[in-house]
C-alpha cells in the first residue's frame, strides 16, 4: 500500500489513530459546552443573590460578567469543536488556557482541551 505524507490525505498508518480522535473531539466538544453552561447557570444564580441583596460593587457585576462571557465562549467553542471546525482552534486554545485558571473543572477541562486540539491525529481530523 502506498502511504502518503500529504495534508489532503490521511496516511493508512494513522487513519484508526484519526477515527480515535474524531471520537475524542466530540467528547472534548460536548465536555467543553456542558462546562459553558454550568457557569451560566453559575453566573445567572450568582446574579440573582447579589441583585436581591440590594447593594452590590460593580466589580462583581464586572467579574460575573467575564464569567458570563467566558461560559458562552465555552458553549460555542464546544459547538465548534464537536462540528470539527479547524478555525476554532485558536479561540478554543485561548479559552482553555484562561479555564486552567478555574479549579478544579476548568483545570481539567483546559488540559484535556489543549492536549486533544493540538494532537496531529486531531489536526487530520478537524474539517
Amino acid at each position: 500500500m502506498d502511504e502518503t505524507n500529504s495534508a489532503e490525505e490521511i496516511p493508512v498508518k494513522m487513519r484508526p489513530a484519526v477515527a480515535d480522535a474524531k471520537t475524542a473531539l466530540k467528547f472534548v466538544g460536548v465536555s467543553s459546552m456542558v462546562y459553558g453552561v454550568f457557569q451560566l447557570v453559575a453566573c445567572g444564580w450568582a446574579l440573582a443573590i447579589f441583585v436581591s441583596q440590594g447593594e452590590y460593587p460593580m466589580t462583581t457585576l464586572y467579574a460575573l460578567a467575564a464569567v458570563c462571557l467566558l461560559g458562552f465562549g465555552n458553549v460555542w467553542a464546544g459547538a465548534h469543536i464537536r462540528r470539527r471546525h479547524r478555525g476554532i482552534r485558536p479561540l478554543a486554545t485561548a479559552l482553555s488556557v484562561v479555564n486552567l485558571l478555574q479549579i478544579p473543572f476548568g483545570t481539567i477541562l483546559g488540559v484535556v482541551v489543549l492536549k486533544r486540539l493540538w494532537q496531529q491525529e486531531s489536526q487530520w481530523s478537524l474539517q
